[in-house]
């Protein structure tokens, strides 16, 4: 389930929960200076700080999707400090994945830094205790492998293959197949149709006002949706 609290968050279920609790409890056994979090506060952080703190109250009363992506975890589990503080984590495999979950929920991505994990452990058993995972992304390298995937592979492998079909496949007609809910549903502008792809998987520099309406008016009634632009 996704919360919009002071963070904005997906708790953690069902088999996901089950392992966590094994791994935390081998943590446990290990540090002695390690304080379990609470099964409850299991979480995986989609967007913290100022760029969500900017947004927030428009999204607290939003029914947000869940994740439709494979959900799993890197093993060993990690540790980290950093200015007094100390927490034992799992990295989520996926991380690209997530980001762009994020990216949909939002229309734009807040937190574009941010490192998808989950902290079983701190020094004092508060999950706002721990600490926060961003880094610096390689967005060109992040592209390379994105391509390189066997989702991707199969993808272009559609498209030539429906290109052939129609007979423009290395016409240099400037044209692209363009999908539609996973289907084939004609061609438009390449610049147009991978310009939206790209948009979906790189870090959004713009996360204006504009964009935040149209994903209100997307998901309030339409008795409310006046309200957005006055």
């Amino acid at each position: 389930m996704v919360k919009a609290e002071s963070i904005l968050k997906w708790s953690v279920e069902g088999s996901l929960l089950k392992k966590l609790k094994v791994i935390r409890a081998q943590i446990l056994s290990k540090n002695s200076d390690a304080v379990a979090i609470e099964d409850k506060d299991l979480h995986v952080t989609l967007a913290a700080g100022s760029g969500w703190n900017k947004i927030r109250s428009m999204f607290k009363r939003f029914d947000f999707s869940e994740p439709d992506h494979q959900i799993d975890i890197e093993l060993p589990y990690r540790v980290i400090e950093k200015a007094g503080r100390k927490s034992w984590y799992v990295k989520l495999k996926h991380q690209q994945d997530w980001s762009d979950y994020t990216m949909d929920l939002l229309q734009g991505n807040p937190d574009p830094n941010r490192v998808f994990h989950i902290s079983l452990a701190n020094l004092t058993g508060k999950a706002g205790d721990s600490v926060a995972l961003v880094e610096d992304r390689d967005y060109k390298n992040e592209y390379k492998k994105f391509q390189s995937s066997k989702k991707m592979k199969k993808y272009r492998a559609e498209l030539n293959r429906y290109n052939r079909k129609k007979g423009t496949y290395g016409n240099g007609d400037r044209k692209d197949a363009s999908h539609k809910d996973g289907v084939i549903v004609g061609y438009e502008d390449e610049s147009i149709n991978r310009g939206r792809r790209e948009k979906s998987r790189l870090k959004e520099k713009d996360f204006g006002q504009a964009r935040l309406n149209k994903a209100l008016a997307r998901k309030l009634p339409k008795s409310k949706k006046k309200d957005i632009y006055t």
